[in-house]
């Protein structure tokens, strides 16, 4: 028997709200405070590498800052929870969390 791969609402939520998660993410931004400092462009180029395992290219790093500054400016967050939820986000991806 072979078993199809599927991904259910439940899977995603779970990814996105679990204790686990939201810790990791936290971690993350701290490691990419700690390792590239404080220019956003420097620690979204090294999330996108250490998350993808890959260069991040220019579109990716522009829309990304778009994102980073939405959340900031239209959902008035801090910068430091900003940063968790971007990397939140990046661990959310499909490139992360699906093997090709």
């Amino acid at each position: 028997p072979v078993r199809m791969t599927t991904t259910v609402p439940t899977q995603a939520l779970g990814m996105l709200n679990s204790d686990f998660t939201v810790d990791q993410a936290l971690q993350f931004s701290q490691r990419l405070e700690r390792e590239a400092g404080t220019i956003p462009r420097n620690r979204m180029a090294l999330a996108i590498r250490l998350v993808n395992g890959r260069g991040a290219t220019e579109t990716e790093i522009e829309a990304d800052l778009k994102f980073f500054e939405s959340l900031q400016r239209d959902e008035g967050l801090e910068a430091d929870k900003a940063w968790q939820v971007y990397c939140l986000m990046l661990l959310n991806t499909n490139e992360f969390v699906y093997l090709d």
